[in-house]
């Protein structure tokens, strides 16, 4: 008997390359996150796009007409909640599976402390009452604490707000401290840039 003739298909192109501007395109319409984080490991050049920043911006506007929905871990309780992180409402417990969840990333030990959280563009702030303040890009599994804000009086309410520049496409992180005794401070961060906290007068 005859052993099967093995056929081999070949390009006639000469040329198999995919431009690097039709590889984003793609990438930003799959829906998974959790796709794209394994699809980082594919090659060199799916990690640089997958990673650069303009790619998540790009992402999340491809999928701004559906709710961003995610799944974190109750900090005064132990279910897990669902909700909107674009406008940071809570909705219902968690009774079914998603494409991609950040318990278990929200649940690492460094960001267990943090109490509250604000979303823009795919990144997400949180900070708590003792003025600890971190960046987390869920995507790239990247985060980054803030220095704290020097404080000469006792804080009885602070607050995060994460903001972008159009100019300079640099992410900003606002926070408003109210003192006891004196009107509301207003302090700057610009991410990737600044070392310490600016203050500014509203």
């Amino acid at each position: 008997m005859k052993p099967k003739r093995r056929t081999e298909i070949v390009s006639t192109t000469g040329n198999s390359h995919i431009p690097d501007e039709i590889l984003f395109d793609i990438l930003t319409r799959i829906p998974s996150v959790k796709s794209l984080l394994r699809f980082r490991c594919v090659s060199k050049s799916f990690c640089s796009i997958i990673s650069q920043s303009s790619f998540t911006e790009a992402h999340h506007q491809k999928g701004s007409s559906n709710h961003l929905v995610a799944s974190f871990p109750g900090r005064f309780t132990r279910q897990t909640l669902i909700g909107n992180l674009e406008n940071e409402k809570k909705a219902h417990k968690n009774n079914f599976q998603l494409g991609f969840s950040l318990f278990d990333y929200l649940n690492e030990p460094y960001f267990l402390k943090l109490l509250y959280l604000v979303s823009l563009n795919g990144l997400i702030c949180l900070w708590n009452n003792s003025n600890d303040v971190a960046v987390c890009n869920p995507f790239t599994r990247q985060h980054v604490f803030l220095p704290k804000v020097i404080m000469t009086q006792t804080v009885v309410f602070n607050c995060c707000f994460l903001g972008l520049d159009p100019t300079t496409k640099k992410h900003k992180v606002l926070m408003a401290q109210q003192f006891s005794n004196s009107t509301p401070h207003w302090n700057i961060f610009t991410l990737g840039v600044d070392k310490s906290w600016r203050e500014i007068h509203c």
